[in-house]
């Protein structure tokens, strides 16, 4: 009786609309739009870096490249699901998505840290920023643009938009490893290491489909990522 109701439950979570039917989304051939879109965008925001570097202001960067994402993601969001971002909601349960979302990062962490040990060389790593240049006025306003700014955009987006979506219509692995591609081409720059937070990220979401808690995680990550940039040996 137990081997048949673990495999009553394996089958659930593979299967597409697993738990998902109560989030609303997009329709999947628009979300495969949304994400031709992103992904386009990238070299245009690669241009506005390359613009504000040589005026040096290039910290303004995330102000101006995800401002755009962030309100495309709010209308689509304020359609489907206008009560997702509630904050009657998303207070419910702060502490137990934060528990789950730090379990989550420690085992990352984990990961991160025995590659700094083993001295795994990953393309990308370790070439994101480099944060000596940074005036103390520039330095706050990156530190709030990664903690707060883009984990919320890319969260709401990636995760509650076009994941949902793909859930709706693939199987969990099918729409797992999809978007963690997507979502690394989308940091192109730096894909290998972001398709590994990806694994954890999205695997996240299935679990629990709490976007506050992905959304404390992303955070962590952003927060960890600068403090080890900052205290980096700068050749």
């Amino acid at each position: 009786m137990t081997f048949l109701k673990i495999t009553r439950i394996t089958n659930l979570e593979i299967s597409p609309n697993h738990n998902f039917n109560s989030l609303k989304s997009i329709s999947f051939n628009n979300s495969i739009i949304f994400v031709i879109a992103l992904i386009l965008s990238v070299p245009v925001g690669v241009a506005i870096f390359i613009f504000l570097k040589k005026c040096k202001i290039d910290i303004l960067f995330y102000g101006l490249y995800y401002i755009p994402i962030l309100l495309v993601s709010a209308v689509i969001l304020e359609k489907i699901a206008p009560q997702s971002l509630a904050l009657k909601n998303l207070n419910k349960s702060v502490e137990r998505d934060f528990l789950k979302a730090f379990k989550y990062f420690l085992t990352y962490l984990a990961i991160i840290v025995i590659m700094i040990i083993c001295k795994v060389d990953m393309p990308g790593f370790g070439e994101i920023v480099v944060y000596n240049y940074l005036t103390p006025a520039k330095f706050l306003f990156y530190f709030y643009s990664i903690s707060i700014i883009v984990p919320m955009v890319e969260e709401i987006c990636f995760k509650r938009i076009i994941y949902v979506s793909f859930r709706h219509k693939l199987k969990f692995l099918k729409a797992y490893f999809i978007s963690c591609i997507t979502f690394s081409v989308f940091h192109f720059g730096i894909a290998i290491p972001v398709f590994l937070w990806s694994l954890f990220s999205y695997h996240l979401y299935e679990k629990h489909k709490s976007l506050l808690a992905n959304i404390i995680f992303h955070s962590l990550s952003n927060i960890c990522g600068m403090l080890y940039y900052l205290i980096l040996p700068i050749d």
